[in-house]
């Protein structure tokens, strides 16, 4: 998946070179964690999304899947029948990411499964913003909910140097 850049704000952006940096993984590989724990905790509200989008659509689910998990950013079909209601949004809680220039962060090209691909995009059509700027909110969403569990434990201990 190409996604040029995100946006991160300067506490979501110093825990990601903290937990890439602690963790020993690649910071690409970091990214796709913000997005497997994403969509494996909100599978059921995208799932419903995309069937009420293809049909609203009226494109085959196939097709909008390949569209979705595609590796440039897709200009999905538009509504031929009124815009679904989707509900309230995982995202919803996240605080909107700022977009200057010194929140910008490039990342080129990463690997990630086809169905969180499809989520991700998904999830920027239901928030009608690009893909960069909602994997951007969806960073901020991970480290919200997993810091204290995932990554602060882990490296207070390599900090202490005590297991």
């Amino acid at each position: 998946m190409r996604v040029g850049y995100f946006y991160a704000m300067p506490e979501d952006y110093e825990r990601y070179q903290i937990a890439f940096a602690a963790c020993g993984w690649q910071s690409t590989y970091l990214i796709n964690q913000f997005l497997s724990s994403f969509a494996g905790k909100n599978i059921d509200y995208y799932r419903t999304a995309f069937e009420k989008a293809a049909t609203a659509m009226q494109v085959d689910p196939k097709e909008l899947y390949k569209l979705c998990r595609a590796a440039e950013e897709p200009e999905l079909p538009p509504y031929k029948t009124a815009q679904p209601n989707y509900g309230s949004s995982p995202l919803a809680s996240v605080v909107g990411v700022q977009t200057g220039a010194e929140y910008r962060h490039r990342i080129g090209k990463f690997k990630c499964s086809g169905r969180n691909a499809v989520v991700l995009r998904i999830a920027a059509h239901i928030e009608r913003e690009s893909t960069p700027l909602t994997l951007s909110r969806v960073m901020s969403w991970h480290f919200a909910n997993y810091w204290d569990k995932a990554y602060a434990a882990q490296i207070q201990n390599d900090y202490n140097l005590v297991l």
